[in-house]
Order: structure tokens, then sequence, then C-alpha cells
């Protein structure tokens, strides 16, 4: 069981101006502004993998002249979850504790769709394989080299289209 107790602490962002975290490749790009006038002793960016989980460091920060910081979490599609999630912890010269605001950064579900064989002959299968949350909403078409259309379907995991009807040559899945 992890405990985790400050003394002193508020939940509040104070004297943070912005808070940013965008995904960025596989990463994530941090960007913070705060009040120069601050007395700040440190800034700890921390991240969880939960909402509700513990928040660990992943940098530490001084006071630098002009109030704005930025920080690159690499690789985090390593990491064993959909969200990210962090926030600063700011502790000034009288060693006060204030934690901003928590910024979530969710990965996009991938939306794959494999249609196989790509060569086939007359009265085979042609199988229709998707995964992603939109899948289900998607539809497929079959369009002779011509342009024309000759069937159409819902995509769901393992569509399939007969071919024993069609007459050899070029077509086309959409």
């Amino acid at each position: 069981i992890n405990l985790n107790v400050f003394l002193g602490c508020s939940v509040v962002p104070v004297r943070l101006l912005s808070f940013t975290a965008v995904p960025l490749g596989n990463d994530v790009k941090l960007n913070w502004e705060i009040s120069r006038n601050e007395n700040y002793t440190a800034m700890v960016l921390e991240r969880a993998l939960n909402p509700a989980g513990t928040f660990t460091s992943i940098g530490w920060f001084t006071e630098n002249n002009t109030g704005l910081y930025n920080y690159t979490d690499v690789n985090t599609h390593m990491l064993n979850t959909k969200c990210v999630y962090y926030r600063i912890k700011t502790v000034n010269s009288k060693n006060e504790v204030s934690y901003s605001n928590v910024k979530a950064v969710c990965k996009n579900e991938l939306e794959t769709i494999q249609v196989t064989p790509t060569i086939i002959n007359k009265g085979e299968m042609i199988f229709i394989n998707t995964t992603g949350s939109s899948a289900a909403a998607s539809t497929w078409k079959l369009y002779a080299s011509t342009g024309s259309l000759l069937k159409f379907g819902k995509v769901g995991s393992g569509s399939q289209i007969p071919t024993g009807i069609y007459a050899s040559g070029i077509y086309f899945i959409q």
C-alpha cells in the first residue's frame, strides 16, 4: 500500500500561468510558464499512469530568468497505458507546496484494416478484418475497374465478400 501524506500542500495551481501537454510522435511535449516574481526553490514534473495513481517525479527544475519551461517525455508509447497524466509540483522558498491541475495525454487507438487475399481466384472469399473503435461504424464498397459499384456492406471483424458471381478482372475495395 502506498500512502502519500503532504503537510502544508494545496491542490490549487498557484502562480502557474500556463501548462500544456501534447503528443509529439512517440513522445509528449510539456510546456509551462510561471510568474517570474515568485521565489521558487523547485518545480517537479510528475507523471502517473492512471488519474488516481501515484505520481512519480520525471524532472526537477529550478527557477530561471524567463519563467518558461519545457520538457519532452520520450518514448511514452512504451508505457503500458492508453493515457499518461502529468502535473507540476512547485515548492517556494517557505517550503510551501502546490500542485497544478492534472493534464492527460491519451494515445489514439490505431484504426487498421486488413483485406485478404489480395489476389484471388473466382469463387474465393475476400476477408476484411478491422480493429479500432470506429471500425464497427464503417462500411466497405466493392468497385469494378470501370468505377461501377458492385456491392457494399458494413465492416465487422471477419466481414466476407463472396466473389463467385464476378468475372476475372481488377476490383477495388473502399
